[in-house]
């Protein structure tokens, strides 16, 4: 049987408003005089109206909303005006879903001194229509660390130097340039401070031009050769003793 109330309801614990629904802001109160206020929502299968069968949770006390449990996974949906899903969270899967369904997603964290009413002022942003990643901007510079697990920082790109730092702590750098055949071709070892060129069925050469475009140095791993001069240029090769002297000079 329905019952209808003009303005509003309270109920009462001992004298003690604890709920209170307000008609007339259109609000409903639950809690306070001495107690936090909880909103339980419980599924069809749940037994009876017990707090411990809930699947959702809205806890006034510590400013709470727990989705999930008693056999259910826990869900949001974010939905624009026109029913379309923007943002997932799924508990289920641990996964945070943002955009699709027409909207591109993306995601911009903002520093304290920014505005959050456009991501203009993102420090940090992920775009998915370009497949973006941007660190840094807006005073900031962008900085990626990437650590071993032990904690110690291995490869640092910088964006404010322009510097990629590879190796730290117990790690030595390495950078390995593979081809299409699976060969390493080129390896630069920080350990040994060795540059390798070539490999597989690739020789190695190094070729260095002045700044007209013309070659004036090549070494070539296949034929074993090292050429000096080209273009306008002449070839020398002078060496040198230990107190600075030219002892050789061709």
């Amino acid at each position: 049987m329905s019952e209808t109330f003009d303005d509003f309801v309270e109920i009462q614990d001992g004298g003690v408003s604890k709920v209170r629904a307000d008609a007339t802001s259109a609000d409903v109160l639950v809690g306070g005089n001495g107690d936090g206020g909880d909103v339980f929502v419980l599924r069809a299968q749940a037994g009876g109206l017990l707090p411990a069968q809930a699947t959702g949770r809205l806890n006034g006390q510590q400013a709470q909303l727990r989705l999930g449990d008693n056999g259910v996974a826990g869900d949001i949906s974010l939905q624009d005006d026109a029913g379309q899903e923007r943002v997932r969270l799924l508990a289920d899967t641990a996964e945070a879903r943002v955009g699709g369904n027409g909207a591109d997603g993306s995601v911009a964290l903002i520093p304290n001194a920014g505005d959050n009413a456009s991501a203009g002022d993102a420090s940090v942003s992920v775009d998915a229509a370009t497949a973006t990643v941007h660190v840094g901007g807006n005073g900031i510079h962008g900085k990626v660390d990437l650590e071993d697990d032990a904690g110690a920082t291995t490869i640092q790109l910088d964006g404010q130097q322009g510097n990629l730092v590879l190796g730290g702590g117990t790690k030595d750098g390495d950078i390995t340039l593979i081809d299409t055949t699976g060969d390493t071709t080129i390896r630069l070892d920080g350990n040994q401070g060795n540059l390798r060129l070539g490999g597989g069925t690739k020789d190695g050469d190094i070729t260095l031009w002045d700044s007209t475009g013309d070659t004036t140095i090549r070494l070539d791993g296949n034929q074993g050769n090292l050429r000096l001069g080209g273009g306008t240029k002449d070839g020398d090769l002078t060496l040198w003793d230990s107190t600075g002297d030219t002892t050789i000079h061709l």
